[in-house]
């Protein structure tokens, strides 16, 4: 039985994909399809496989396709390389349902029940068995009818279907593959097998990967959009499409997955008031510390425009008293001429004091030179 694997670095989960595959897994072979691999002695140490080697990173798209291309026989399983399968005997499990069911074109290991009319899918309807995943997502029983499959793995008839390249490097090429075999007239199912998709963890996917984002332009969620008008473009005349359908234990588990979130929400929005109880003391508190704050700020923009005040009438006294000076000295000094002086000094300090003064004078006239 081949199974496609497609290998983009990451190599620490491929060894553990691979390792964990030959525990729980008989009578396959490996088609290994090399898009970036930092350690290709790894790839060629799993036993009996077909090694496919590109030069660049094509893309999951056309690397799947390449090992598709390769693959011989009834049936051909594709994995991707972070994928970790617990159910011992699965991949027999589900050529033994193909066998006894030939209307069922492709059966997924995970899958959605609903694809919407715009294109996108509804991921309430998802069918898979992991851990990461509420209860009322894994599955009742087997196999379970879906619109369709999710890419992280599945098994299909080997009828020549290809994945659709147009779409590019990822995205939507599981869902158009699956709408290929329904418009061929098969049914598409998932199987319940227990795994664990290591890139659900956020950070790990190929798609958070510096590469793949620049070979992208750098907007994973614009690249997804793109592919989604591309697929609507494409099927549009078969949606909405709604497969299969969920039984009372969904809505059972259901329910008690919402009742669950809904305590936990009340627990929540009760730590939250306790939070904002113990708050509004401290924030009244600083409020009033504000409110203080803006007061002394008042009374010492007033003060400011007090000294403001003093200051412009200091000036103002020293401006006049600098005028009333410059007058003084004005009339302080004494008239020109002789005769002028005289009477200036007589009105201003009376007769006996000129008098002498003019005396003074003559005496020192009078006084021989030295």
């Amino acid at each position: 039985m081949p199974i496609v694997m497609v290998v983009y670095h990451r190599e620490d989960d491929t060894r553990r994909t691979l390792e964990q595959l030959a525990r729980v897994t008989d009578d396959y072979s490996l088609i290994l399809v090399n898009n970036g691999f930092d350690d290709p002695t790894l790839l060629h140490s799993f036993g009996d496989s077909i090694y496919l080697e590109n030069t660049d990173n094509l893309g999951a798209i056309r690397a799947i396709n390449q090992g598709l291309e390769v693959a011989t026989g009834e049936y051909v399983c594709v994995l991707h390389n972070d994928l970790l399968i617990y159910d011992e005997g699965w991949l027999d499990h589900i050529i033994e349902f193909l066998e006894r069911r030939p209307d069922v074109g492709i059966v997924g290991l995970a899958g959605r029940h609903t694809i919407n009319e715009d294109g996108t899918l509804d991921y309430e309807t998802t069918v898979v068995d992991m851990a990461r995943y509420d209860e009322s997502f894994r599955p009742t029983w087997r196999f379970t009818e879906v619109a369709t499959i999710d890419g992280l793995g599945w098994v299909m008839r080997n009828l020549g279907f290809r994945l659709d390249e147009s779409y590019g490097l990822m995205h939507y090429y599981d869902v158009d593959l699956s709408l290929q075999y329904v418009e061929a007239g098969y049914l598409v199912y998932t199987a319940a097998v227990e795994l664990d998709h290591v890139a659900e963890e956020k950070g790990r996917s190929t798609r958070d990967a510096g590469t793949y984002l620049d070979a992208i332009g750098g907007d994973d969620a614009e690249y997804y959009e793109r592919a989604r008008r591309r697929f609507r473009s494409k099927w549009g005349r078969m949606l909405p499409m709604n497969r299969g359908y969920r039984d009372e234990s969904y809505g059972y588990n259901r329910i008690d997955e919402l009742r669950d979130q809904y305590r936990a929400l009340e627990g929540y929005a009760h730590e939250k008031e306790l939070e904002l109880e113990e708050a509004v003391p401290y924030v009244r508190r600083v409020e009033k510390a504000l409110d203080d704050k803006q007061q002394v700020l008042l009374a010492s923009d007033e003060r400011v425009r007090e000294l403001e005040r003093e200051l412009e009438a200091t000036r103002t006294a020293m401006n006049s008293s600098a005028e009333e000076l410059v007058r003084a000295k004005a009339d302080a000094a004494p008239p020109r001429g002789g005769f002028h002086r005289f009477l200036f000094y007589l009105g201003r300090y009376g007769f006996r004091w000129t008098f002498g003064r003019v005396i003074s004078s003559f005496r020192a006239r009078l006084r021989p030179k030295q």
